[in-house]
């Protein structure tokens, strides 16, 4: 066992924003400041402080945005929505071919592998209906707008661990934000900040 795990690792999962996806460009930041109407600054700024509604899954995305206009002091006829909506599920769009690969790998080796992530249910569509082969690379899945419940929230690291029916000692949950990481720890969990597949690798004393 690697340093500064517990005990042993029975399943990994992986947050999707960030981790399983790539970050957007700058250039696709600023295509998404400019349909908002924002700056560059400014949306980022909100954008992630506005998204709890969408990502339990209580509204949609012309509820959504019709909102985040309303915080932001501005309109957004149903063009502008739709815009913004479909740019919303572009950018979230790149999966990192590597980290589906290690889970896969991960898998071969009898690991268990799931996704624990806040997601907005517009996106979850998309996904579900073009069913990517990645998503087989992941035994077990629990997305916010599914149960309710977001991160940091302990019921929803209690989904994940029903679902992958493995004591929460023997989790490690890896996500890019660091309150993520302690809600799972809160929840008995063991965790990381994610950086990079070879970290997670050199946690795990992995050679997969």
């Amino acid at each position: 066992m690697a340093s500064g795990l517990r005990a042993p690792i029975r399943a990994v999962v992986f947050d999707y924003g960030a981790v399983i996806c790539r970050l957007p460009s700058p250039a696709e930041w600023a295509e998404f400041a400019d349909a908002a109407d924002l700056s560059i600054d400014a949306f980022i700024r909100s954008y992630p402080f506005t998204r709890e509604e969408y990502d339990r899954g209580r509204i949609r995305a012309a509820e959504y945005w019709r909102s985040f206009a309303a915080v932001n002091g501005r309109h957004y006829d149903a063009a502008a929505i739709r815009r913004l909506s479909e740019i919303d599920i572009r950018v979230w769009s790149h999966i990192d071919d590597a980290v589906v690969e290690f889970a896969r790998a991960l898998q071969t080796s009898g690991v268990k592998t799931g996704i624990l992530s806040n997601m907005q249910p517009d996106f979850l569509d998309v996904l579900r209906h073009e069913q990517p082969d990645w998503l087989a690379a992941f035994d077990a899945s629990v997305f916010s707008c599914d149960v309710g419940f977001v991160k940091p929230e302990r019921q929803i690291y209690e989904h994940l661990i029903d679902k992958l029916a493995v004591p929460s000692r023997e989790v490690l949950f890896v996500d890019d934000v660091a309150m993520n990481v302690d809600g799972a720890k809160n929840a008995g969990m063991q965790a990381a900040v994610f950086t990079s597949i070879d970290d997670v690798r050199q946690l795990l004393d992995s050679t997969v």
